[in-house]
């Protein structure tokens, strides 16, 4: 009788080559990815809002909020463009997410730059201008 060979030490879950699921990208890529949208749609949103916002302090002739959303708003997209661009610098770091984190750190630095250029512009450039 031949009886099948087995062994006390061998594992009986299934072989080392078993169907695994694909790798998923990680929660700090998709959190970077996350803020850097959410800052593109704040931005869009800001560039709408804050001339009406200022339009509506001048006709109350409040002339010292005539610039407090634009501060207020484009201070929220600074931060969050810098997180974006921390948190897909961490994701880049990790073995899967790679691309979100790319992703999150071109949105996020083009985002940072794109505000900090357009300060400069207004308020170094722009008096200048006659």
């Amino acid at each position: 009788m031949n009886a099948p060979m087995t062994f006390p030490d061998a594992s009986s879950e299934s072989p080392a080559h078993a169907n695994s699921p694909r790798p998923r990208a990680n929660v700090t890529a998709r959190a970077a990815v996350a803020c850097a949208l959410v800052a593109v749609v704040l931005t869009w949103f800001t560039t709408f809002a804050a001339p009406l916002a200022a339009q509506r302090a001048a006709a109350r002739l409040d002339y010292g909020n005539i610039f407090t959303f634009w501060a207020v708003a484009w201070a929220v997209v600074l931060v969050l463009n810098l997180l974006a661009l921390v948190l897909g610098a961490r994701g880049a770091r990790q073995a899967t997410g790679k691309v979100l984190s790319g992703v999150a750190i071109g949105i996020g630095a083009t985002g940072a730059l794109g505000v900090l250029v357009y300060n400069l512009v207004t308020f170094q450039v722009m008096p200048f201008i006659r």
